[in-house]
């Protein structure tokens, strides 16, 4: 039945697929043919998890990379660094401290460190820096500090209790005097610095980069506002769909383009109670987990199958 419906698709319609994802190696495919750039993804053992040009079969350990350093002495003049999924909390400071960086002539710095640096020496990075445009790409909106900021937001998520996270929180805020002080930036007041533990306010304080929507610059390098000229349906699909999903993740950039009588969302199930979004939930009702992790990709192609058949009839 799928096989027909399929059929009569390919002959009545035309479907363009482009890999949009708001993390993996789908996203990683589009930046590098975009940027005409190699990308390679490392594992917190060093192993490879992705390379755009060479199997990761074939790849070295990387642990002992300095892989912004290498990228910057092979001529890199842009770097995109992808936010998100850290396990930090530490402002990033040991990403500078490895460009330049000198604080309290101390080395290894740690989140736990924060509150001892007075002062900061950052000639040496801005000379190393100085031809070299960073960017950070996020999903997070959220800034460096305060509720909404990186220790209270996602901190809980990386298994700190109240004590440590009040710990963290003054680091963060005594980073952010100090930034306020010498480069007259207020992190506070900065969309996506606090991202990845603060790494997203690093980069915007300390490399003097730019932050990002990673969703927005995705589809802008892939061009996607010209491949969906003159679609009638725009299809994504999400696992859950909900809140999140309309804040900084793949749905909401889609829908700087689509309207949404356009947009066609597939999802495992929705918590967004919007008659206006045209929502095909996978799951059916069905509550149990286990079986419908077992059946995900039966489930998905019965509701696609359901929805092309709609439109064709």
């Amino acid at each position: 039945h799928g096989k027909q419906i399929m059929n009569e698709l390919h002959s009545e319609i035309n479907i363009i697929s482009v890999g949009v994802e708001d993390g993996g190696t789908k996203y990683l495919d589009t930046l590098s043919k975009s940027e005409k750039a190699r990308i390679t993804w490392v594992n917190k053992d060093g192993s490879i998890k992705y390379d755009s040009n060479v199997s990761k079969s074939k790849m070295e350990n990387h642990l002992n990379r300095k892989e912004i350093k290498d990228a910057m002495k092979k001529g890199a003049k842009t770097i995109y660094i992808c936010l998100g999924g850290s396990s930090t909390n530490d402002f990033g400071i040991g990403m500078v401290e490895e460009l330049g960086l000198k604080v309290n002539n101390k080395m290894n710095l740690v989140a736990d460190d924060l509150q001892s640096i007075n002062d900061f020496d950052d000639s040496k990075l801005i000379k190393l820096i100085k031809d070299v445009k960073f960017i950070g790409l996020s999903d997070v909106t959220n800034p460096l500090i305060g509720k909404n900021g990186a220790t209270y937001v996602f901190g809980p998520q990386k298994g700190y209790n109240l004590e440590e996270l009040v710990q963290l929180e003054n680091g963060m805020c005594h980073i952010n005097s100090l930034l306020k002080i010498k480069k007259h930036i207020d992190l506070s007041t900065i969309s996506g610095s606090g991202a990845a533990g603060g790494i997203g306010g690093c980069i915007y304080s300390l490399l003097n980069g730019k932050l990002q929507s990673g969703i927005d610059t995705l589809l802008e390098l892939a061009n996607f506002k010209e491949i969906i000229k003159d679609k009638d349906y725009i299809i994504t699909g999400e696992g859950s769909f909900d809140n999140q999903s309309l804040n900084g993740k793949v749905i909401s950039g889609i829908l700087k383009y689509v309207d949404k009588n356009k947009l066609v969302i597939i999802c495992g199930k929705s918590k967004i109670d919007d008659k206006s979004y045209r929502i095909l939930e996978t799951s059916n009702g069905i509550s149990d987990f286990n079986y419908i992790k077992a059946n995900a990709k039966e489930m998905y192609k019965n509701t696609l199958d359901e929805f092309f058949k709609s439109i064709i009839e």
